[in-house]
């Protein structure tokens, strides 16, 4: 999947392949026709991709950046500029509806090089793996979950709403659509988990089926962190940096926090 990202026009830029797909996903070029997207497919620049109930798809860009696009989800990569010798990348992309994991090549280790366009906002990420859940299944509410990395900012009409600090929390939506910071349940790893992770007898779309050997031969474990995933050990609430602690209860009760700083707000 090592990709030439070359100057050109925008309709014909290559950003990306599909690194797996269970279908049914589309892709739509710009003035191009929808086509049912496979395995190994190129993305092109602003193209849009879309999933049915069925669908899941794993977009993996030049510099090791992934989306996986969860069912019933909408995704387009609007800009990506990666220069391979300098070690640095931006993405702008829109995700219009659904269930997504994001997860951070040198895109997340560039200052402002993630800027995604959702339905509850503009969303900057600085670190590996962020959870955004828009249509949320099983009645919770909308959430963007910070599952490793160093921050995740939410901005509405350029004013910045809310800031997260700390793997193991989540800015997530009530129903007065307020944005609140909470930590992340664990039911809400559970259920994303299950959605983003096909069903039995799945295997991505691949004409071969993958084998440990394959993956150990492919860019992906170089594209790891090898960090552990904080399912576990929820960290201890501190503030943002230069802000002070501010303390008005305990537990996991959570205030609406509008134009607070805090990762953890309560």
């Amino acid at each position: 999947a090592c990709l030439a990202i070359l100057a050109g026009p925008a309709a014909a830029q290559q950003v990306g392949v599909t690194s797996a797909v269970n279908q049914a996903a589309t892709g739509t070029p710009p003035r191009g026709q929808t086509r049912t997207l496979t395995i190994g497919e190129k993305v092109v620049h602003n193209e849009r991709i879309d999933t049915d109930t069925r669908g899941l798809l794993q977009v993996l860009l030049a510099d090791g950046t992934t989306f996986t696009v969860g069912p019933n989800s909408g995704l387009t990569i609007d800009s990506f500029v990666y220069d391979p010798d300098k070690g640095t990348a931006k993405i702008t992309a829109s995700l219009s509806k659904g269930v997504f994991r994001f997860i951070g090549g040198k895109t997340s280790k560039t200052p402002d090089g993630v800027q995604l366009e959702t339905p509850i906002g503009t969303v900057g990420i600085r670190g590996g793996i962020v959870n955004l859940v828009f249509d949320p299944p099983n009645g919770t509410p909308p959430h963007i979950d910070l599952i490793y990395g160093s921050r995740v900012q939410l901005w509405r009409q350029g004013r910045r709403l809310v800031r997260l600090y700390s793997s193991g929390y989540s800015i997530y939506f009530g129903a007065d659509g307020e944005p609140r910071v909470r930590r992340t349940p664990k039911e809400w790893l559970t259920i994303l988990q299950g959605v983003l992770g096909g069903k039995s007898g799945q295997h991505g779309g691949a004409s071969r089926l993958p084998t440990d050997a394959l993956i150990e031969q492919s860019m992906l474990p170089q594209s790891n962190s090898g960090l552990p995933f904080p399912f576990d050990g929820f960290p201890f609430l501190f503030p943002s940096p230069g802000d002070p602690i501010q303390q008005q209860g305990s537990g996991d009760h959570n205030r609406t926090i509008g134009s607070c700083d805090y990762y953890y707000c309560d």
